[in-house]
């Protein structure tokens, strides 16, 4: 069964509505085709590791911010100086390890789930967009699971990479606090939304620069979806079971984004560059 895409919205903030919605939007879909059997397995596997991470979080979080700054000595000086630094600086840190263990997370669930969540993938594509289901080949599935870790590595030393230069934001006066807050938030949200529109582009053996560049065109659209997977993995029941759903929110999007013109229709495998691709609009 093919369905119509749902059109995309002509301005930003309607963009960014519609893309925080794909996650909610999935379930129902789910429910309505007749996906709710091939989400079962990943859901119970995500759950699983979900809870095995908020125990590490419960134990572990506070020692983590101490190692990298411990509180300052109170007899010390100097204290009324160096405190307020220490108070801002593990107020930021504690958001970075925030994001960098949802990120974690969410990497370690979709390499576990990978060859679940490709399926799902496949076949959400095929009913919306009509795109043939590949034949089940052992060798073929291996290569294309094998791709979607390497880039799932990727994704998860570029969120340190980055986090790390945001840490370092900091310590600019004036400004660097904010700023530092406003970017993490942003390339969070960014990441997330290219972590799960990742499998229809996988499939194409779309280069990892030419992925991101999807993202940041389509900036409204992917970061509501970003923000929506961020809000939703804070709520610990709801985010035990988010990842298979997001996972076809993300390829709905990729097929309004097809049905819009946002993406071509055919994209050759290896794609350096989605050179058709639309903007963003003002």
């Amino acid at each position: 069964m093919v369905e119509t895409s749902k059109p995309i919205a002509t301005n930003s903030m309607s963009r960014f509505a519609q893309g925080f919605g794909y996650p909610f939007r999935a379930i129902e879909y789910a429910r309505g085709h007749g996906l709710m059997g091939k989400v079962a397995a990943p859901l119970f596997i995500g759950a699983v590791i979900y809870l095995a991470f908020l125990v590490g979080m419960y134990f572990f979080f506070d020692d983590m911010v101490q190692w990298f700054w411990a509180r300052p000595d109170s007899d010390s000086w100097w204290i009324w100086l160096v405190l307020p630094l220490w108070y801002v600086f593990t107020l930021i840190l504690r958001v970075l390890l925030l994001g960098l263990s949802m990120i974690l997370f969410v990497v370690v669930t979709l390499v576990v789930t990978a060859p679940f969540n490709s399926l799902l993938s496949e076949r959400v594509e095929f009913q919306r967009l009509g795109t043939p289901e590949p034949s089940f080949e052992v060798g073929r599935t291996a290569k294309d699971i094998l791709y979607a870790v390497k880039d799932l590595v990727l994704y998860l030393l570029l969120f340190v990479g980055v986090s790390l230069g945001l840490l370092l934001l900091n310590f600019v006066p004036l400004f660097g606090n904010v700023a530092s807050a406003i970017l993490g938030a942003l390339f969070t949200w960014m990441l997330f939304a290219l972590q799960f529109l990742d499998y229809p582009l996988a499939r194409r053996h779309m280069e990892f620069g030419a992925k991101w560049k999807v993202v940041r065109r389509n900036l409204a659209l992917s970061s509501g979806f970003g923000l929506a997977v961020f809000v939703t993995l804070l709520v610990p029941i709801a985010g035990m079971f988010l990842l298979p759903f997001a996972c076809i929110g993300g390829t709905l999007m990729y097929s309004d984004m097809v049905e819009g013109g946002l993406l071509p229709k055919t994209m050759p495998v290896g794609l350096s560059a989605p050179k058709e691709a639309g903007h963003e609009p003002a």
